[in-house]
């Protein structure tokens, strides 16, 4: 894969990624628990405020991933910071899964993407800024020319 090629795969990837997150996290703050599956579960105005909060919060998460998407190769650090904590909060789910029972698949489906998605990012990120430190500098009359 050339040095553009994954450049570029990497940006489709994140900003799918982000998506997610800004997809779900605006579903959450509008609708509250109620776009939980399944059964609809018992509420109270601390657990809809607490929770509307947190989708909030992801919801930014995937501003940042998106913000990323332009400048890759330049955001290692913020990669690696997102994809740390979505990481442990996959882990997190497995505790919860093993302390609780598994939860609604749509779940099961989350952990899994969040364990395998963020180490992925990361390791692609540092191959594509190691590729892009090593490449000459361009002309700047471009390719060819002084």
């Amino acid at each position: 894969m050339g040095d553009r090629a994954g450049r570029r795969g990497l940006q489709v990837l994140v900003a799918v990624l982000a998506c997610v997150p800004v997809g779900t996290g605006l579903l959450d703050v509008l609708g509250g628990v109620a776009v939980l599956p399944g059964p609809p579960p018992s509420t109270s105005p601390d657990l809809e405020s607490n929770y509307r909060f947190f989708a909030t919060v992801w919801c930014g998460v995937g501003l940042t991933l998106a913000w990323t998407v332009p400048r890759v190769e330049r955001a290692g650090a913020v990669l690696r910071a997102i994809g740390g904590a979505i990481f442990v909060g996959g882990l997190v789910r497995l505790l919860a899964a093993a302390l609780h029972g598994l939860p609604h698949p749509i779940f099961v489906t989350a952990a899994a993407v969040e364990l395998a998605a963020p180490p992925l990012v990361v390791w692609w990120q540092a191959q594509v800024a190691r590729a892009t430190r090593a490449a000459p500098a361009m002309p700047i009359g471009g390719p060819g020319r002084p």
